[in-house]
């Protein structure tokens, strides 16, 4: 049976060692950052979904997917968001990336449902950690793992990737250091 539908994955796997904490529990809006980002997915893709540790994430209310692969990074999430769907356009957004709206995710969705034949449609730059990944890619991001592959771009090699020019390089800023976050937050 062909899924399809939309869904939405925020990507909380990451050590934020150089943040110094947890990244994703950096207050935004009077909530967590993940919360934030989960919540603008959902506004657009229909659901939220966590992928990380159900340990470190669980409280917060939204369904938590463990990477199936611990040490492998954003690849790892994006393999166990695809494992987990049924839905054939997959928003996957790494939960760094504060400046993302709504419009800009509509707006991916939308390249993508117009270009059926792209596995994965993501901004110009590119910037596969905010990205729609068809769930028909999850063989191929399968096979690159099991490679040895790690850097997310690496794995694409063999499927179609369609860049497309939407939204402003800061959107994409993400926030990796405390310096970032005060630039982020106090501009």
């Amino acid at each position: 049976m062909l899924a399809t539908g939309r869904a939405g994955f925020v990507l909380v796997g990451g050590a934020s060692s150089r943040m110094g904490t947890n990244k994703a529990f950096l207050p935004l809006d009077g909530q967590p950052l993940v919360l934030y980002v989960a919540k603008t997915v959902a506004s657009v893709a229909g659901s939220a979904m966590l992928v990380g540790s159900r340990a470190v994430y669980g409280h917060l209310g939204l369904k938590v997917i463990p990477d199936a692969r611990t040490g492998y990074g954003p690849l790892a999430g994006i393999e166990a968001a695809l494992d987990s769907t049924a839905a054939d356009f997959n928003l996957i957004v790494a939960c760094d990336l504060p400046g993302l709206s709504a419009g800009l995710f509509d707006a991916i969705f939308t390249a993508a449902e117009a270009q059926p034949e792209a596995d994965i449609t993501m901004p110009a730059g590119p910037e596969p950690l905010c990205a729609v990944y068809r769930k028909r890619a999850l063989p191929l991001i399968r096979a690159a793992l099991d490679r040895g592959t790690r850097k997310v771009t690496d794995a694409f090699d063999q499927l179609l990737v369609q860049t497309v020019a939407i939204g402003a390089e800061s959107d994409f800023t993400n926030v990796n250091t405390p310096d970032d976050w005060r630039r982020y937050t106090q501009g």
